[in-house]
């Protein structure tokens, strides 16, 4: 039988260190996972989707010189939200006496970066020059 459980703490190593000791003490053949996230993604998600844009707007821009035209207004956005989870595994922790010999500063890891990801579509006028 498993048993799964997720806790959340904040950046606190000497607390995670307890957490993982104590579940390494009394559960045998523990598995642990750690992993980092952000409480509240929708301010990284906001400024992704506006450094698509630009990015999209800048690359457009070229492509319209290259053309012999310059960019006129937006006609279209086109914009696929998918599912965010923005997560960064850390450290995986296979047996009980694994976890029991970890101390402070071996679980002094810091995430990695965090991924997300979006579709934006942007369709621009093109004028002659």
């Amino acid at each position: 039988m498993i048993q799964r459980f997720k806790v959340d703490l904040g950046m606190d190593t000497v607390l995670l260190n307890k957490v993982v000791r104590g579940v390494g003490k009394f559960i045998k053949g523990a598995q642990i996972n750690i992993g980092y996230t952000v409480r509240d993604p929708r301010p990284y998600h906001l400024k992704m989707v506006e450094r698509a844009v630009k990015d999209a707007q800048e690359k457009a821009t070229i492509m319209a010189k290259a053309a012999g035209c310059t960019l006129g207004a937006v006609v279209n956005i086109d914009y696929h939200r998918q599912d965010i989870h923005v997560y960064s595994e850390a450290r995986n922790i296979h047996s009980n006496k694994e976890a029991m010999a970890c101390s402070t500063s071996s679980l002094d890891i810091a995430p990695d970066d965090l991924v997300m990801g979006d579709d934006v579509s942007v369709t621009w006028e093109l004028k002659s020059l």
